[in-house]
Formats: C-alpha cells, sequence, structure tokens
C-alpha cells in the first residue's frame, strides 16, 4: 500500500507554509512514510506554488528564483531544477494558481505573468516541452481533466485587458478567449 497521499499532503502544506518570498533559502518538507518525520529538502529562492502529480508521485515548487523544483515524493528528493524565465512575482497574492498538473498527459502547466508566457513541462522528467504566447499578464492556469484543456486567467496589464482563455492541452493552441468585465 501506497503512502503517496500523506506525503503529498504534507508536501503540499509545508510548502505552502514556507512559501512567502521573505524566505531567502526556503525548504519543503515531505514525509516518507506514516509515523516517519518530516524530511527537509531545499528549493529555489522564495516558493510560491506548488503542484502535485499523483500518478508520477512528484511535486512541482514553482519559486520566485524563476525555477521550478521537481521534488520525488517517494524519495524525499529534489530530481531537478528547471529554469523558467518570467515567473518572479513580486506582489505575490496567496491563493492564485500559478501551476496546474494535467495527470493524463504528464503535463505541467507554469504562467510566466512577466513574460505573458505559458511554459508547459513534462511531469515525468521536468523538461520544457514548450512555451505558449498569452497575453495581458497570466495569473492563475488550471485543468480541466475531462477535456485536458487548459484554463489560463490573464490579470490585465497595460497592454491587455483581463481575459480567461481556453487552450488545448496538446498543443498549447488558444481556442477561445473571453475579455472578463471590469471590476
Amino acid at each position: 500500500m501506497t503512502n503517496t497521499p500523506i506525503r503529498v499532503a504534507a508536501v503540499l502544506l509545508s510548502a505552502l507554509a514556507l512559501g512567502a518570498p521573505r524566505w531567502p533559502h526556503a525548504t519543503i518538507r515531505a514525509r516518507a512514510a506514516v509515523g516517519a518525520g518530516p524530511t527537509m529538502l531545499a528549493v529555489g529562492t522564495g516558493p510560491i506554488s506548488v503542484a502535485v502529480d499523483t500518478k508520477t508521485d512528484r511535486a512541482f515548487v514553482l519559486n520566485s528564483s524563476n525555477t521550478v523544483s521537481v521534488v520525488d515524493v517517494a524519495r524525499d528528493a529534489v530530481v531537478r531544477t528547471v529554469p523558467v524565465p518570467g515567473t518572479i512575482v513580486t506582489n505575490y497574492t496567496p491563493g492564485l494558481q500559478l501551476m496546474a498538473v494535467d495527470t493524463t498527459t504528464g503535463r505541467v502547466f507554469v504562467v510566466n505573468e512577466y513574460k505573458d508566457t505559458l511554459t508547459i513541462l513534462d511531469a515525468a522528467s521536468g523538461a520544457v516541452r514548450g512555451r505558449t504566447a498569452v497575453a495581458g499578464g497570466p495569473c492563475m492556469v488550471a485543468v480541466n481533466p475531462s477535456s485536458g484543456q487548459i484554463i489560463v486567467v490573464s490579470c490585465g496589464d497595460e497592454t491587455a485587458a483581463a481575459t480567461i482563455r481556453i487552450l488545448d492541452g496538446g498543443s498549447g493552441r488558444v481556442l477561445r478567449a473571453q475579455p472578463l468585465p471590469d471590476g
């Protein structure tokens, strides 16, 4: 029997608790097994968001240092650190979902607000599979598990209004976009 849900919960709770940008070099806690104490894992500077792939037993920690730390939760180890340019968040609002995992396709989606892009990572290896342009400061992302589509919310900036976009999960192509009302 696997302890994945317990380990995943420990990673999520600890990473979010330590995720305030004030932490210069933060750690996350992974719980190795039921009843075991936490393991401290060094991740990048200022972890701000976590997404978990329960199929690969990996956690992805978005750091304000423009990196994603790939954590093998089963082994309690950071297995890779991936550069993801444009993810520095200086005014991060807790609760924004900056990453999402599609467990069906094995992809991780990271919004890059200051580069106006969506970065697509391979969940198994952590390798960058591609980038898609998303105007207006993308600030939230989610996966529709039934359709495999990606929902990206752009909060708006001086060049574009706040918009919700539906993207094809395979190609990253924008299928439709709807401006959000002011206010």
